[in-house]
């Protein structure tokens, strides 16, 4: 069995699963600000990029009605990102309707409990970045005592 390690050194072993999980969440990251960048002004908001998976790039809309007009910009949309270096290979963009309420159902629903608010404090605690360990430290501050 492996030893335990911090989260930092995880964190910053090249190669890991947790590093390709980070680098992914980055990419999309930088993708939703590329796509709400293409987007007509009134749609950004009710438009989030999900995944890139086999050339095809999943957006969600927050209601059918911006669903069918961001179906509308896809193929200009489309065309614009294939412009770029990393998505010269996107092939379609298909359009996923996610209503805003049941995002906002979903994690109301999730609860902390005590043992994961202790890890989490005690992770911060072990962490020499401050921004990190700040995160940490709210994402903790979440669980709720039910005495």
């Amino acid at each position: 069995m492996d030893k335990p390690r911090s989260i930092t050194e995880l964190l910053q072993r090249t190669g890991s699963a947790t590093e390709r999980v980070l680098q992914h969440g980055q990419f999309l990251h930088r993708l939703n600000r590329l796509v709400g960048s293409l987007l007509d002004h009134d749609s950004r908001p009710h438009c989030q990029a999900g995944n890139i998976r086999d050339g095809v790039l999943i957006l969600y809309a927050d209601s059918t009605a911006w669903a069918s007009r961001l179906r509308y910009q896809t193929p200009a949309l489309l065309t614009r990102l294939q412009h770029h270096k990393a998505l010269a290979t996107l092939q379609r963009i298909e359009v996923k309707v996610v209503p805003h309420q049941e995002k906002t159902a979903i994690y109301q629903k999730a609860r902390l409990s005590s043992e994961a608010a202790s890890c989490l404090h005690a992770c911060a605690d072990s962490v020499a970045d401050s921004n990190l360990r700040q995160a940490l430290q709210r994402l903790a501050a979440h669980h709720k005592k039910t005495d």
